[in-house]
């Protein structure tokens, strides 16, 4: 179920101008529509999209296996639960915890996984995108 949560629009400002600015020059458009409060899992979350064709050019590795159907678009989500205090996102399919995971980025992963106020949060997913972005447009 989805509704408004006071804490909405505090995310909302948070987001556009923590991560907005770090995925619009990878293509990522704010979709405000996906822009939403889930009560049942006490969760904000956000919605960025890009056009996959440019994407796949930019960043192929972060591209998922849509075998040969066209996506529509890449999806960007993000999600803070409000109880836990944790912030998730995940790029076409790909969570970015885990891709840092992955990838030995161990330190990035456990800011994302640990509990923090909005604004720590948000702050560390720009952080961990602007640097997933960089190294998926060098094809790490």
């Amino acid at each position: 179920m989805t509704d408004r949560h006071p804490f909405l629009r505090q995310f909302e400002a948070l987001v556009r101008t923590s991560i907005e600015p770090v995925v619009r020059p990878a293509g990522f458009e704010w979709n405000s529509s996906g822009l939403n409060y889930d009560r049942d899992q006490n969760e904000v979350w956000a919605l960025f999209e890009a056009e996959p064709d440019a994407f796949a050019r930019t960043f192929p590795t972060l591209m998922a296996d849509y075998g040969g159907e066209d996506p529509g678009c890449i999806d960007l989500w993000i999600h803070f639960n409000v109880g836990r205090r944790t912030i998730e996102a995940d790029v076409d399919g790909t969570d970015v915890e885990r891709w840092f995971r992955a990838q030995g980025h161990l330190s990035l992963a456990e800011a994302l996984s640990t509990p923090s106020d909005l604004e720590t949060a948000t702050r560390s997913l720009s952080q961990a995108l602007e640097m997933m972005l960089s190294q998926a447009r060098a094809g790490v």
